[in-house]
Order: structure tokens, then sequence, then C-alpha cells
């Protein structure tokens, strides 16, 4: 018996869908390589949509399990979500790269800001010595010229 022509993929699917069988016979499937060959993509991507498991089984009869596999690659909601998520993925990674050089440049700079007062810092407390020294010899001094003037007017 002669299965009946279908005019386009969906009712196959819906027949296939209702019945739970499928003819494999090789000028049923070459019908249904015509019906899948004459479908756009978005058809193709609608109807696996909407028909899932039935769609993949008719795909795979039809075409092979690597042509099964490439349009479920392409097409499936998982491949999307991952797409999805891997386009967040690296919209976040580019916001942290990017954060990351703020960051490093800021730390580099204030590195050297800090070395520079560091630096600075060590220059004042040497003047700082210098200047205690100046202040000991001059109260030496004070020190020394008292005394001689003392001397001078106990003598």
């Amino acid at each position: 018996m002669l299965k009946p022509k279908y005019e386009n993929l969906e009712e196959l699917l819906k027949e296939v869908t209702a019945t739970r069988t499928l003819d494999t016979s090789i000028e049923f499937i070459v019908h249904v390589q015509d019906l899948i060959g004459h479908s756009t993509a978005d058809e193709l991507h609608e109807l696996s949509r909407q028909y899932k498991e039935t769609f993949y089984r008719v795909y795979d009869e039809a075409e092979g399990i690597e042509a099964t596999l490439r349009f479920f690659k392409f097409h499936s909601r998982w491949t999307e979500d991952l797409q999805t998520r891997l386009a967040e993925a690296e919209a976040d990674r580019d916001k942290f790269e990017f954060m990351y050089d703020t960051m490093k440049e800021t730390t580099e700079k204030l590195t050297t800001d800090l070395d520079e007062l560091h630096t600075r810092h060590k220059e004042s407390l040497k003047d700082l010595v210098n200047k205690q020294k100046e202040v000991d010899e001059l109260k030496q001094e004070l020190t020394t010229l008292k005394a001689k003037l003392y001397d001078l007017m106990t003598a």
C-alpha cells in the first residue's frame, strides 16, 4: 500500500505525532527529503520547536544523524541558551578586563606616587636630622658664648 504524499512537512509531522509510525521505505524517505528541501530555514526552525522529538526523528531518518546533529546544534533552544550565556560571559569578561586594566593603571600610579612620597619623606627626615644637628651645634655655641660672657662679667 502506498502512503499518501504530503503537501508539506508539517502535515507529515502531524501524522507521525498522531500515529507514532514513520514509513522508512526509500520512496517515502525521498519524498520526506523533498519536503525538507522545499521548506525554508525559518519553517524548519519553527517545526523543530513545535514538534521537537518527532521532528528530529523524521529529520534523522531523512537526512542522517550528522545532518540532524548539525541542525540541532544551530536551531535548538539549548544551543541558543549556550550562545546567550557565552555572549554574557564574554561581555562580563570584557567588563572585568576593563576594570582590571583601570585598577592596574590606578595601582601603578598610586605605587609611583607612594614611592615618590617615600623618597620625599626620607629626604625630609635627613633634613630634619641635619637641622637638629645645627640646632644642637648652635645650642652648644650659645652655651660656650654664655660661659665666656659670664667669665668676662665676673673677671
